[in-house]
C-alpha cells in the first residue's frame, strides 16, 4: 500500500485526461466553419478557454487551420492545454496532408502527416525525448476538414436526413466512423444573443469511443456556431463569439465533484487486502460498461447494474520472459506507440535495470511496478499528459504518468501491458469522505490473464476497472459512459 497522502491526489490526473479526450474529440468533430471563425470554450457553463478557425482557398488547395487554447484548475494547481491543427486538401475535398500540435501542461506533442498517391500516410511524430516515423495505409474514406464540409453541403439540412462519414482526427490519428443525422431547427442561445439553428447530431459507431456524442448547431451556410459533448455529468460547449469575447480570461473551473462517487461504507485497509464484491447500477437511464479481467469478475443484472467482484490477487510465475507464440492481441500489446514508447533508449535503458534478477514474467512485473513508484520522485499535477520517454527524464508526474512508464516498460522487456482506466477506493479526497475517484493503472497478461499491477497506489481491491486503452488520450471518453452515471449500492465480501 502506498503512503495515504498520495492516495488523496491519484484522481486528478485520470479526469484530467479525460478532459483533454473530450477537448479533442469535440474539436475534431465535423467542422463546416466559415472562413474564420472565434468560439469560447465552456465547461458546465464557465469560461474555460478560447478556439479560432480559417478556412484558405488558393491555388486549387483549401487550408484548414484550427486551434484551441484552454486553462483548467484544481485547488491552486493550473493546467494549460492548447491544440492546433491544419490540414491541406485538394478543392473537391482529397486528403493531402496534416500538422497537429497538443501542448498538455509541460507535455508537447506534434505529428506531421503526408498522405501519397500511393495511398500512403506518413506520419513524423516528436515529442521533447523522441521522434517517430509510422508509414501506414491511409484509412479508406476518411475526411479531413473540407472533405467533411463538403460531404455536409452535398447531403443537407433537412430534418430526417441521416449519413454516414469517417473523421480523421490529425491529433490522434485516428480515423472515426460517425453517424451525422439532420434534426429540426431550434432556439439557440449563443451567449446571450438567441437565433435559430439547425441542430446536428453526430454519433461516433466504433472502438472504445463508440456511442460519443457530439451536438452542432448550424445556420443555413452550414456554419457551425455551437457544439458541445456531454460526459460524466459535464457540459463542454464551444460557441461562436466575437474575438474579444474569445480571448478574454478564462475563469476558474471545477469540474472534480460531479465525477467522485461515494463509497455506501468505510473500507478497511483490511479489507482491501481481500476480495470485494460490489453492487453498482445506473443513474439516469446510463448504461453500464466495465470490462472482464483476471483481478475483476463482472455479472450483468436484470434490472441494468452489475456485480463487480474484485480480487486482489498478484500475477500468477511461470509465464516465460519475454512473451513467445503468436497471439496477435498480445503481440500487439508488446508494440511501442506514441505514448507507451517501449523502443526509445531511456526506456529500455530502464526496464532492462529494473528486472535485474527477475526469473520470469510476473516478477519482472511487479519489479517494474515497485521501481517506477520510486523513480518518479515528483507527485505533481503540473504535467498534462506525458510520454513515457518524457517521463524518464522528468520523474515527475501524477497516475497517468505512472501507467504511461511502467506499461512502456512492461512492453520493452517482452511483457504484454495495456492501461487501464478506473476507479479507486480513497477514505479522504477534498472535503469528501469514503469516496471512489478517476484513477489510472497497468494490466499485463501473464499466462493468458490480464492482471492488475498499480505503481502508483499498489494494487488492491479498492481498483474497479472500467476501461482500458494503449495511452491515447482519446480512450478515455469510453471512460465518459461511466463517470457521473452511477452508483455504488453494497460493498461486501463474496
Amino acid at each position: 500500500m502506498r503512503p495515504a497522502y498520495y492516495r488523496k491526489e491519484l484522481g486528478m490526473r485520470a479526469c484530467r485526461a479525460l478532459i483533454v479526450a473530450a477537448v479533442t474529440f469535440i474539436f475534431a468533430a465535423p467542422s463546416f466553419g466559415a472562413e474564420e471563425t472565434y468560439m469560447a470554450v465552456m465547461l458546465n457553463g464557465v469560461k474555460i478557454g478560447s478556439a479560432f478557425s480559417s478556412r484558405q482557398a488558393q491555388g486549387g488547395r483549401v487550408t484548414h487551420t484550427e486551434s484551441m487554447s484552454i486553462k483548467l484548475m484544481r485547488g491552486q494547481t493550473p493546467l494549460d492545454i492548447s491544440i492546433a491543427i491544419s490540414s491541406e486538401e485538394t478543392e473537391d475535398g482529397k486528403p493531402i496532408s496534416f500538422e497537429a500540435q497538443q501542448d498538455l501542461g509541460l507535455s508537447r506533442m506534434s505529428t506531421k502527416g503526408v498522405i501519397g498517391a500511393d495511398g500512403m500516410l506518413d506520419v513524423v511524430v516528436n515529442s521533447p525525448e523522441s521522434t517517430q516515423n509510422r508509414r501506414m495505409p491511409w484509412p479508406k474514406g476518411a475526411l479531413l476538414s473540407e472533405g467533411l464540409r463538403l460531404q455536409a453541403r452535398r447531403h443537407g439540412l433537412t430534418e430526417g436526413v441521416s449519413y454516414q462519414t469517417k473523421m480523421y482526427d490529425p491529433s490522434t490519428m485516428v480515423a472515426m466512423n460517425m453517424t451525422v443525422t439532420i434534426g429540426a431547427k431550434e432556439q439557440v442561445d449563443l451567449l446571450g444573443r438567441v437565433v435559430q439553428l439547425v441542430k446536428v447530431i453526430a454519433v461516433c459507431g466504433e472502438g472504445p469511443l463508440a456511442g460519443t456524442t457530439t451536438i452542432n448547431w448550424c445556420d443555413d451556410n452550414y456554419d457551425i456556431l455551437k457544439s458541445r459533448i456531454e460526459m460524466g455529468g459535464m457540459m463542454l460547449d464551444m460557441i461562436s463569439c466575437d474575438k474579444t469575447f474569445a480571448l478574454s480570461p478564462s475563469q476558474d473551473s471545477d469540474y472534480f465533484d460531479s465525477l467522485l462517487v461515494s463509497s455506501p461504507q468505510p473500507i478497511s485497509k483490511q479489507e482491501l487486502t481481500s476480495a470485494l464484491k460490489y453492487t453498482i447500477r445506473p443513474r439516469n437511464d446510463a448504461t453500464l460498461s466495465i470490462i472482464n479481467t483476471g483481478n475483476q469478475k463482472v455479472e450483468a443484472l436484470a434490472d441494468g447494474g452489475m456485480i463487480v467482484t474484485v480480487t486482489p490477487a498478484r500475477p500468477p510465475s511461470g509465464q516465460s520472459l519475454p512473451l513467445g507464440g503468436l497471439d496477435k492481441e498480445l503481440i500487439e500489446a508488446t508494440r511501442p506507440n506514441e505514448y507507451m514508447q517501449s523502443d526509445h533508449e531511456a526506456v529500455a535503458d530502464l526496464a532492462r535495470q529494473a528486472i535485474a534478477g527477475a526469473t520470469d514474467a510476473a516478477q519482472a512485473a511487479m519489479k517494474i511496478e515497485q521501481f517506477v513508484h520510486e523513480y518518479i520522485t515528483t507527485k505533481d499535477l503540473s504535467v498534462g499528459y506525458a510520454t513515457a520517454a518524457e517521463v524518464v527524464a522528468s520523474r515527475q508526474g501524477d497516475c497517468t504518468e505512472h501507467a504511461v512508464l511502467a506499461g512502456a516498460m512492461c512492453r520493452s522487456v517482452g511483457i504484454p501491458a495495456r492501461l487501464v482506466a478506473g476507479v479507486a477506493y480513497t477514505p479522504a479526497f477534498a472535503s469528501r469522505l469514503e469516496i471512489f475517484v478517476p484513477h489510472m493503472w497497468v494490466q499485463v497478461n501473464i499466462n493468458g490473464q490480464w492482471m492488475d499491477i498499480d505503481p502508483a497506489l499498489g494494487f488492491d481491491s479498492g481498483h474497479i476497472a472500467i476501461a482500458w486503452s494503449n495511452g491515447e488520450a482519446v480512450s478515455f471518453l469510453s471512460l465518459s459512459r461511466m463517470l457521473g452515471n452511477y452508483r455504488i449500492e453494497q460493498v461486501e465480501a463474496p
